[in-house]
């Protein structure tokens, strides 16, 4: 349940507690957890549709809030998975909960589906690197000054270094200006609105002069908070 709390996560770091899992649900079949005479159980399965339809809110009121729009194909498929979890939770009396569970799980699946491949990848607002990377490849650099280089600051996402050519410059707002100042070449930052005063003094007081892009707006899941990152040239 920690893990779970935590906003980005890899299997590998619950994976050597999945064995334990497996032997305490053994261990709980074993001893009569899935009676048909469990009380207790039978009321705790009701949280399957209300998990269900509390993932299924959020996605599609953060797709709302943060994009202003909806997936009409995830709508069906989640009122859908919704509906196999009522029917599981309802149905533990008569059919027990091995047959209750194979329902749960084709809703967990169906609805998953509709979450996972209907409404996130479409949450543009979420995936803020792609856009980044997108915005550096529309930068033109002029004829000899090489491969363009990247500095970032006060967003730390760390799938910039598998998304870009070269790995970004990860700075605070002064340390962006140095960055823009230094050297020649192609140079672009993206300033996060909280580090743009720090890099605004700073470029007035080196004497850098600087031209801005279109911001880019979005939310940032690892440390859940909105964002806007401009970008920047030298004037």
């Amino acid at each position: 349940m920690l893990f779970e709390i935590l906003p980005t996560k890899i299997p590998a770091y619950v994976a050597p507690t999945l064995p334990a899992i497996a032997i305490l649900i053994a261990i709980a079949v074993e001893r009569g957890a899935l009676a048909l005479g469990n009380m207790r159980l039978t009321r705790v399965l009701w949280l399957w549709p209300v998990i269900g339809a509390v993932i299924a809110v959020a996605a599609l009121l953060g797709m709302a809030v943060f994009d202003r729009s909806t997936s009409v194909l995830a709508w069906p498929l989640l009122l859908l998975g919704f509906l196999a979890l009522v029917i599981a939770a309802a149905s533990v009396r008569d059919y027990g909960v091995e047959k209750s569970a194979l329902v749960a799980i084709v809703g967990m699946l169906v609805s998953g589906f509709g979450v996972m491949q209907l409404v996130l990848p479409n949450l543009e607002s979420f995936w803020m690197a792609p856009r980044v990377v997108a915005a550096v490849a529309r930068e033109s650099c002029a004829p000899g000054t090489g491969k363009i280089q990247v500095g970032i600051a006060g967003y730390n996402e760390p799938s910039f270094a598998l998304l870009l050519p070269d790995a970004p410059r990860f700075l605070d707002g002064a340390a962006a200006a140095d960055f823009l100042k230094a050297g020649g070449g192609c140079r672009v930052v993206f300033v996060e609105r909280r580090q743009e005063r720090g890099f605004a003094r700073r470029a007035e007081t080196i004497g850098l002069r600087i031209q801005r892009g279109a911001d880019l707006r979005g939310f940032d899941y690892n440390g859940l908070r909105e964002v806007r990152l401009a970008p920047y040239h030298r004037g």
